[in-house]
């Protein structure tokens, strides 16, 4: 994959991988339970807005606004199903949105961020989580991420996402 003449390959990608790094959340605050102690990730400001604005969006049910975080040409991949498009990844936002209790929200924990110009590849657990009955957020699903991210006018976009889920 070639972007703004950055040529994005199986190299680069698992190189990111192999750089270690502990977790933090988006505002440093602590990573989730069994995770390393926090350490805050030195992300891109906006790259951390581009993270912040899509569980904001998530949760308030903007679907506009949370695909504005996403390329028109974005591929996501989820272990065990195809590929999906822009379209496709839309319409499983709408779906979660009528389907959801009221309350739902995903939650990021960046661990890795690896910028060069205006491309970034970002790895990250995500909680997605539900309202309990007793008024706390339950983690009904924990996965990790790593997103390609690329700049176009100043703005941060997700172009790929590898997403896989993790063991609870």
């Amino acid at each position: 994959m070639t972007t703004n003449g950055i040529r994005l390959t199986l190299l680069t990608v698992l190189t990111a991988l192999s750089l270690s790094a502990t977790s933090s959340t988006l505002d440093g605050k602590a990573a989730p339970a069994g995770k390393p102690e926090a350490v805050r990730v030195k992300l891109d400001p906006g790259i951390q807005a581009l993270y912040a604005e899509f569980s904001r969006a998530f949760a308030a049910h903007e679907i506009d606004a949370l695909m504005a975080t996403f390329d028109k040409g974005v591929t996501l991949s989820y272990q065990g199903t195809v590929d999906s498009n822009f379209e496709q990844i839309k319409s499983g936002f709408q779906y979660d949105f009528k389907n959801d209790p009221p309350g739902t929200t995903w939650v990021g924990f960046p661990e890795e961020s690896h910028q060069e110009g205006n491309l970034a590849i970002v790895i990250a657990h995500w909680e997605n989580q539900v309202p309990g009955s007793n008024g706390k957020k339950l983690t009904r699903q924990r996965i990790r991420s790593l997103d390609v991210l690329r700049r176009t006018n100043g703005h941060w976009k997700v172009v790929r996402t590898v997403n896989y889920p993790e063991d609870q």
